[in-house]
């Protein structure tokens, strides 16, 4: 089950796992760049199922996953991509602002990983990836909202990772840094992006590849031991 499937990051790691063999549920608000994504995963010679889904309504999340289970079976792997970024200086960030970004990016992590976690306990095997971004450590101006959002799914991580250990499940969060996606584009010029990129100790920005490759170590079975933890996947923008 992939989130945010309709574009950048998302979409990306849904034409991975369809390349490596999983049957693929995607879910994303944006009907009809998820159908491209569905065609594209079948084109691949995977099975899909894709539905609009606003992560962040507790009911919505519940009707998909129950749809999931029915057409593609149990779901194991969890990519938690879905998110947005709302840039506003905190002096201007309203409160509405401030509650569709945590209801967005933490309480829509929170809903999607307690809806497929009964599963994976009884089957006593699942693992599931979080996606958190640098900026939950650097933080960054006009990111009060983003931020804070961020910093709670890694709390959050560590925390769930702990309580489902000893069932077989491992729950990691990816930090990716800039990403040449759309999302990005929505609160930063060309000339901005192209700034961060020659800034960055590897001197580009991340692509969507970069970031996939370490999702699918984590939800592999080549990962065998590592939970709780926060892989940063920036370039080298943040070490430590």
């Amino acid at each position: 089950m992939v989130t945010g499937a309709a574009s950048g990051i998302g979409r990306a790691l849904a034409l991975a796992l369809a390349d490596a063999g999983a049957r693929v549920a995607l879910a994303d608000l944006q009907p009809d760049p998820l159908r491209e994504t569905a065609a594209a995963v079948s084109a691949r010679g995977a099975a899909s199922f894709a539905h609009p889904v606003d992560i962040s309504n507790e009911d919505r999340i519940g009707e998909f996953v129950a749809l999931v289970q029915e057409h593609l079976g149990p779901i194991e792997l969890l990519a938690n991509v879905a998110g947005i970024f709302i840039a506003v200086p905190f002096t201007e960030l309203s409160e509405e602002a401030w509650d569709r970004n945590i209801a967005v990016n933490l309480t829509g992590t929170f809903l999607c990983c307690r809806a497929v976690l009964p599963g994976m306990l009884v089957r006593r095997y699942g693992k599931i990836v979080n996606f958190g971004s640098e900026l939950f450590r650097t933080g960054a101006p006009d990111a009060a909202a983003y931020a804070a959002s961020k910093g709670g799914i890694v709390s959050f991580t560590r925390s769930l990772a702990k309580e489902v250990a000893a069932a077989g499940i491992q729950v990691n969060v990816v930090a990716p840094g800039l990403t040449d996606t759309a999302q990005p584009r929505g609160h930063l010029t060309e000339a901005q992006m192209q700034a961060c990129a020659a800034s960055n100790p590897m001197g580009r920005m991340g692509q969507p590849i970069d970031i996939v490759q370490p999702t699918l170590f984590f939800l592999s079975d080549h990962n065998t031991y590592i939970t709780g933890q926060v892989l940063h996947v920036g370039g080298g923008e943040v070490c430590w």
